[in-house]
């Protein structure tokens, strides 16, 4: 009856358990891409974010092996971190868009190709709304991964509540 439950279904009828491991996956190869991306550009100290994001994600296999609910929680902490750093960071692209200071144009300017930069002179709000839109997207996905975790969690605490009380019927 337990696993009948919808909430124990993630997207396409998965089972909850499944979608957590199909998420620490994905997570994983996307922070060691990104790990190897910064490595790889020089950012030495910014690859550290990535390898802490993918020990994260680890702890869900070895939650979902363990069969232990609390060992979801680095990677809802951790990824709770990551959704509130960005709805900051989106805040922030947001009074860029509407303000569009002299420091961000310049910044984008600089950040830029030599032979985009009078596109990206010309169309600061286009640059900063791409911007936003894929940070909008990256953090809807962000929060779905969290809400199938979190369910995650509570299924396996529901089995161990199940097992050491039993099932009863009322």
């Amino acid at each position: 009856m337990l696993y009948e439950d919808p909430r124990n279904r993630c997207c396409c009828a998965i089972k909850i358990q499944i979608g957590a491991l199909i998420i620490a996956c994905i997570g994983i190869f996307a922070c060691l891409c990104l790990m190897l991306l910064l490595l790889i550009l020089g950012r030495f100290l910014f690859a550290t974010a990535p390898l802490i994001l993918a020990a994260a994600y680890a702890s869900i296999f070895y939650a979902h092996y363990a069969k232990t609910p609390r060992l979801y929680w680095p990677f809802l902490v951790a990824n709770g971190i990551a959704v509130a750093a960005g709805s900051l960071y989106l805040l922030v692209l947001a009074a860029m868009f509407l303000l569009v200071p002299h420091f961000w144009q310049r910044w984008l300017n600089e950040s830029s190709d030599f032979q985009h930069q009078e596109t990206i002179m010309q169309y600061p709000r286009l640059v900063t709304g791409c911007i936003g839109a894929v940070m909008l997207f990256v953090q809807v996905i962000n929060i779905w991964f969290e809400l199938v975790v979190y369910n995650a969690s509570t299924f396996v605490q529901r089995q161990h509540f199940i097992s050491q009380h039993g099932a009863h019927k009322v």
